[in-house]
């Protein structure tokens, strides 16, 4: 499926030492095999984030970046220090270096 800008996702790879060919496209899921992939990634998503508030005290990590998801990532950030963020979050996205309050 697009999820962004190409662009912004290999650089992202590349920083991490990925240099893999990337194919997106809309509609992706209308090949029985993505959307199968998708059903299965969407739950195991839903799982992580109950499992991984529960290692936190929290019942469930929100999606997202509403006020509340901020909130919570500086709770973490506060009470556990940056290893936590990056445990639960995707810390290359300006959201975290909000949280954390530096610029991106």
């Amino acid at each position: 499926d697009q999820f962004a800008n190409p662009i912004v996702l290999e650089r992202a790879m590349q920083k991490k030492g990925r240099n893999i060919v990337l194919e997106q496209r809309t509609k992706a899921e209308a090949d029985p095999a993505v959307a199968a992939a998708s059903i299965l990634a969407r739950e195991k998503f839903v799982l992580w984030l109950r499992e991984g508030g529960k290692r936190f005290g929290i019942d469930e990590l929100p999606k997202g970046v509403s006020a509340t998801v901020k909130d919570i990532g500086r709770a973490l950030f506060e009470r556990f220090g940056p290893g936590a963020l990056a445990m639960v979050s995707k810390t290359h996205f300006k959201t975290t270096a909000e949280v954390v309050g530096t610029t991106v």
